[in-house]
């Protein structure tokens, strides 16, 4: 099911940007296909940094208005938990989605399911290096 999550935000993000109505309704495939809030949040926030996020609403001109996404705070997203958690927790965080997401898991699943987790444990391992960098962890 998360696999799945990851390949519809991969489809919204494939013109290079994802608007608020895509995300609203992968929201609600992920809701009806019982992923939890965090697996959601998680996984939205890895095609966030890679992808402008436009919201529904227009401007003036009758063009979308951007939103801009913290970075770090998207790699806090993606670890499944909150900027005040402490170093134990952080490290206790990419462990636990470590192994749930690590691509031996579904290896038996095929190539393309594979890739996709792969990618997902990229994204993981980039997102907790970049809070270790900027916390000073080792």
């Amino acid at each position: 099911r998360l696999l799945i999550l990851q390949f519809l935000f991969g489809l919204a993000a494939a013109d290079g940007e994802m608007l608020n109505a895509e995300i609203l309704e992968i929201q609600n495939i992920a809701q009806w296909a019982g992923i939890s809030q965090n697996d959601f949040e998680s996984i939205k926030s890895m095609f966030l940094n890679n992808h402008q996020y436009y919201q529904q609403s227009t401007n003036s001109n009758g063009r979308s208005s951007y939103s801009s996404y913290d970075s770090l705070n998207n790699d806090y997203k993606i670890l499944e938990i909150s900027s005040d958690a402490t170093d134990d927790e952080v490290k206790k965080a990419y462990r636990s989605l470590a192994k749930k997401h690590h691509p031996d898991r579904v290896s038996h699943l095929g190539e393309d399911m594979r890739k996709a987790a792969e990618e997902k444990f990229a994204k993981l391992n980039q997102a907790y290096e970049n809070i270790k960098i900027s916390r000073g962890m080792k």
